[in-house]
């Protein structure tokens, strides 16, 4: 659980939290659960709900709760969101909250409410390198053939600079062969001719 942010109210403290539960490649997003945390080393009792509301990336929820806690932490709330990444699988969780409190101590006076923002970066969910092939080999026309010993161009376009590409190629229904591995942009490679021994 990361501390996003913390607000003093004298005898006691109001914190925002949040943990990242998980990350998804398939849609590049991450699911994170945002808190409201309510600490003290004394007592604090309400006997009637209060209002929050939770933000994550442009996203709201909000609601009710009850603050009730004697020196320790209370959970007063929370909201669980799906945020979503940059394209190169870099993401960043910006939070906020606020929470009304109509808390009065006679040492500390009147506290109606708080509002607090952080944010934290969030694990990089690697992306897939778009490929791209030149001549063009999609496709059934003419212009789509290609020929055993043709040198083919094989641009990779990568979402993260960090990464690394690795190239194989599957010729029929055999297991994948090794290409080169930590590819340049573009690279040629050569189609075997002696793809043409498997051939009927």
């Amino acid at each position: 659980m990361a501390e996003l942010a913390r607000v003093d109210e004298g005898w006691f403290y109001v914190i925002l939290t949040a943990d990242e539960n998980s990350y998804s490649v398939e849609n590049n997003t991450s699911n994170v659960t945002v808190n409201i945390i309510i600490q003290t080393s004394s007592y604090i009792s309400s006997s009637y709900s209060k209002s929050y509301s939770i933000s994550a990336n442009g996203q709201t929820s909000s609601g009710s709760d009850y603050i009730s806690v004697s020196g320790g932490n209370l959970l007063a709330a929370s909201a669980t969101f799906n945020v979503e990444h940059n394209s190169d699988g870099t993401g960043t969780l910006s939070a906020s909250c606020y929470q009304y409190l109509n808390l009065n101590s006679g040492t500390y006076g009147y506290k109606e409410s708080a509002s607090l923002s952080g944010s934290m970066s969030l694990t990089t969910i690697p992306r897939a390198s778009e490929i791209y092939i030149t001549p063009n080999t999609k496709g059934t026309s003419e212009s789509n053939r290609i020929d055993l010993g043709q040198q083919l161009s094989i641009t990779t376009e990568k979402k993260n600079s960090t990464f690394v590409n690795d190239l194989y190629y599957r010729w029929e229904s055999s297991t994948r062969t090794a290409i080169a591995g930590n590819i340049s942009s573009p690279y040629l490679w050569t189609i075997p001719v002696s793809f043409a021994n498997s051939i009927p």
